[in-house]
């Protein structure tokens, strides 16, 4: 279940608007930002990473962006969008809402979405987000649940024991051809702890 919260519960919540109205992109029921973004404006980190922008139609996004300088590049899970520093990543992965899109992600604490006016998370997102704590949401491709885990760990954050033998069975089922595509094409390095 996602909850919905809406965004003046959030004292850094302006940062989101401020972004949105700075690039003068409309979100929607057909267009949201999800992910790390989200959750470092909420909590005041720092401000920029990439923007992870979901939705079923990225027509609009993209001449937007395009008009304003933007750079476009290709690749086959995404459309990256850069003008200096600033990344934008339109990721061409079909979800039909925002919460389908949560519900998909490994870790609870990547479940903060925002669609213009609210603010969605996972059960436990902002709890595990507090807490520091690494908690599997759903593991569709463990190698990249794995570069991930590698990422928080870098920030501070810790994983639970249940998530640790989730990823180990994930893992550890997966068809050595596929380990071998995923070291081939430059995903591993199979030093994650």
């Amino acid at each position: 279940m996602i909850n919905t919260i809406p965004l003046a519960e959030f004292p850094q919540g302006h940062l989101l608007t401020d972004f949105i109205t700075k690039e003068k992109i409309t979100l929607s029921d057909h267009l949201w930002i999800a992910g790390g973004f989200v959750r470092k404006c909420l909590f005041g980190e720092q401000r920029w990473c990439d923007v992870d922008i979901f939705g079923p139609r990225f027509s609009t996004l993209r001449s937007l962006l395009s008009n304003q300088g933007y750079a476009l590049e290709y690749k086959k899970y995404n459309v990256t969008y850069t003008k200096g520093n600033d990344v934008i990543q339109g990721i061409n992965l079909y979800y039909p809402t925002i919460q389908a899109c949560l519900e998909s992600f490994d870790f609870t604490i990547c479940q903060f979405g925002f669609d213009g006016t609210n603010i969605y998370t996972g059960p436990t997102t902002i709890r595990d987000y507090a807490d520091r704590l690494l908690v599997i949401n759903k593991i569709t491709k463990p190698l990249s649940t794995l570069r991930r885990l590698k990422k928080y760990r870098q920030q501070g954050f810790q994983m639970d024991l249940r998530s640790i033998l989730k990823i180990n069975k994930s893992v550890m089922s997966m068809h050595s051809n596929e380990v071998i595509a995923d070291y081939m094409s430059g995903g591993t390095s199979f030093s994650y702890f």
